[in-house]
């Protein structure tokens, strides 16, 4: 996706690097004067460095530049964010959650999730997850429309927040996705993000987890 965009810049570039040149015109070169010949030279030098757009194409290819820059704008400061710890995130209680209370919504067996990305919702998709109470960790095992992945992380009953690894052993190209999800009562799920932070990509969405009752 990257390279695309990349392509398509540069494309977008050349673009308004030719019509820039098509209607550039040059300035009189007519020496009336000493004041007038250098003001011509200076004319015709501005005209030559810079032509604003005056076609549609040239318009469409300014504008579609200004996106992409914008674009690649908001990627760099995504990138710069610094994502909690599964650790700090599991242990913060600083945020109260509303519809919280008392109950214990640690439960193994079968859950279903989903996740968004690219403008919907993906799934829901089934899980199996185990929690081990003495110890606050968490394990399990799944498969969505990526492929079979397993889980590991950890979880706290004080703030009732529960922090997950996900790992794609055969897809994704090795990339681990962070998911940090607190409950709701009040719709009796887990909700939250996910995130995915490398140096070759970045990307982060909602997400979802809901305990399958029998």
């Amino acid at each position: 996706m990257r390279i695309l965009l990349l392509v398509f810049l540069i494309i977008l570039i050349l673009l308004s690097i030719v019509n820039a040149q098509s209607v550039s015109g040059y300035g009189s070169k007519t020496r009336t004067g000493r004041n007038h010949f250098y003001r011509g030279r200076s004319t015709n030098f501005m005209r030559n460095v810079y032509q604003g757009p005056t076609t549609p194409l040239g318009y469409v290819t300014t504008a579609g530049i200004l996106v992409l820059f914008l674009m690649a704008l908001h990627h760099l400061w995504l990138n710069r964010l610094p994502i909690p710890s599964n650790e700090d995130f599991v242990k913060n209680s600083s945020i109260v959650v509303e519809g919280q209370n008392d109950c214990n919504p640690f439960l193994s067996g079968l859950w279903s999730s989903r996740y968004y990305q690219y403008d919907r919702f993906h799934g829901p998709f089934q899980l199996s997850l185990s929690f081990d109470s003495e110890k606050s960790k968490v394990t399990g095992n799944g498969i969505d429309d990526i492929g079979q992945f397993v889980i590991k992380g950890s979880y706290a009953t004080n703030t009732n927040r529960l922090a997950l690894i996900k790992t794609y052993p055969r897809q994704n190209h090795g990339h681990d996705v962070m998911i940090q999800v607190l409950w709701n009562s009040t719709k009796a799920q887990f909700e939250g993000k996910w995130f995915i932070k490398t140096k070759y990509a970045s990307d982060e969405g909602r997400f979802e987890l809901q305990h399958e009752e029998h």
